[in-house]
């Protein structure tokens, strides 16, 4: 987004985000642009509290009651919810406190609760902890609905989740596009994370909410809540990015349109890289080797050490420098460095830390990357540039970055090998192969750079996304001029 913003000083911004509460560190990582307006912070669980003694419940209609029914089935089945009926339902509230009060303590609520108890609970499964996982999981997306988004003619969410939603209610309500860009699959990251929550206590043998798939009831409702938001959030949305074809699938799986879906990659300012002359190599030199990236586990740094010991053991001579920060995880940092060291590879092998990546591409034969799991990693990009070849596992977009997406892009040549995941037998081949055959190496770096310079500019990446905009930004047909005019507030 920062690209974004850079990019198009001809069009103003203003930037919400969206945090947990107010005691979470807010730290900007870029300069705020002069074309951004104004930067408004909401706090998903900053809502007041209230209790039975307040008295300030609101009696709303049957159309509201009807909706929040509604809206509460279709987070039991992972479905996209009607925002607007929703958002006129919450807005019946004079104050958030009075709302919150009413989704808490009313009779009408109560009634609401005990009747999706009584209808899909699993047997046996404790009323009490229905209560509060019910309350934890409605309220603050409730609540969130009536938040004043700053007026716009186009809105752009960078994930689904709470920002989608917000969106949702902008595109639904106000009559503006959304447009929706993820780089990581929101719906996705949030099922992995629920998977492994410790905050959701379980019972022993706590029943399935849904026999096919993992998770007890209470992870179930907690995965099913996000999808509901998620396929919400596609559903209103006028496009759909992301940065490589796996991950529009996966969008395509959650419910978004396949029409509406389109891949927009990261890019990079090449003109640095460009002044890289690849280093000349001869067959009887060592192989240079480079891992770019942070010593932590998801980079699983372990299976390149393997395959290092494997070219040790063919008699490949090379030089494998880990260029990455050792402080992020320090006791899987000091385990590589002490596999290296068990291996007999520590000689061969040097943890540099922290560098200057600029400085060091011009030394290098290849670039390596073994990671279990990848998004669009940028260290092809640069290696790319810099005409170097790369070697990485099957994860992210590493593959279409490598071998190219199809048509022109396949056509220009493998920029590098691509290994299975936790392989280092293949990791340690592609890279004999690099070893005994300098002039592969020097073909693959070629066509990667022709590659980076073809599909990922960074200037015609922001030529994409500004003809997004300009799409959208005079599309007037559902524009609400009124009911945006009083998210000003």
């Amino acid at each position: 987004m920062a690209q974004i913003l850079a990019a198009m000083p001809h069009l103003r911004f203003s930037i919400l985000f969206i945090g947990s509460n107010r005691q979470q560190a807010l730290t900007l990582k870029y300069a705020i642009p002069p074309n951004v307006e104004e930067v408004r912070n909401v706090f998903v669980h900053d809502y007041p509290s209230a209790s039975f003694a307040d008295g300030q419940h609101v009696n709303l209609n049957a159309a509201a009651w009807h909706a929040l029914a509604a809206f509460q089935e279709a987070i039991l089945h992972g479905q996209a919810a009607n925002i607007a009926d929703i958002y006129r339902a919450v807005s019946e509230a004079k104050s958030d406190k009075e709302l919150v009060t009413t989704l808490a303590y009313s009779r009408e609520a109560w009634n609401q609760i005990t009747s999706l108890y009584e209808k899909h609970a699993p047997a046996g499964f404790p009323f009490l902890d229905f209560f509060w996982a019910h309350r934890f999981i409605h309220i603050p997306a409730l609540r969130l609905l009536r938040i004043a988004l700053p007026p716009a003619r186009v809105y752009h969410a960078a994930s689904t989740g709470y920002a989608g939603w917000l969106g949702a209610k902008a595109s639904q309500v106000c009559g503006s596009p959304l447009i929706i860009t993820e780089h990581g699959i929101y719906t996705r990251e949030r099922r992995l994370e629920i998977f492994n929550a410790e905050w959701i206590r379980e019972r022993e043998a706590e029943p399935f909410l849904d026999m096919q798939r993992r998770g007890s009831f209470t992870r179930q409702w907690w995965i099913k809540f996000f999808e509901t938001i998620g396929r919400t959030a596609y559903g209103a949305a006028q496009r759909i990015t992301s940065l490589f074809s796996a991950n529009v699938t996966a969008q395509i799986k959650d419910g978004a349109p396949p029409e509406r879906t389109e891949i927009i990659p990261n890019g990079i300012d090449p003109r640095p890289y460009l002044k890289i002359a690849p280093r000349v190599r001869a067959a009887n030199d060592p192989l240079s080797i480079g891992f770019i990236g942070r010593v932590a586990a998801i980079k699983d740094v372990k299976t390149l050490l393997r395959a290092l010991a494997i070219l040790r053991g063919r008699r490949i001579d090379f030089h494998a420098a880990i260029l990455g920060p050792l402080d992020e995880e320090e006791d899987y940092a000091e385990d590589c460095q002490r596999l290296a060291n068990t291996l007999e590879i520590d000689k061969m092998t040097t943890f540099y830390g922290r560098v200057d990546v600029h400085e060091w591409l011009p030394r290098l034969d290849a670039v390596v990357l073994t990671s279990i799991s990848e998004g669009q990693p940028f260290v092809i990009l640069e290696a790319g540039a810099a005409g170097l070849p790369v070697v990485a596992t099957d994860v992210g977009a590493c593959r279409e970055m490598l071998l190219g997406r199809e048509g022109e892009d396949a056509a220009l040549g493998a920029g590098g090998i691509v290994t299975a995941v936790a392989s280092p037998s293949e990791t340690a081949a592609a890279l004999e192969a690099l070893a005994r055959h300098p002039e592969l190496g020097r073909r693959l770096g070629a066509n990667g750079r022709r590659r980076v310079l073809r599909f990922y500019d960074l200037t015609a990446v922001m030529q994409r996304y500004q003809g997004l905009y300009e799409n959208y930004l005079y599309d007037m047909t559902h524009y609400n001029a009124e009911e945006c005019e009083q998210w000003r507030a």
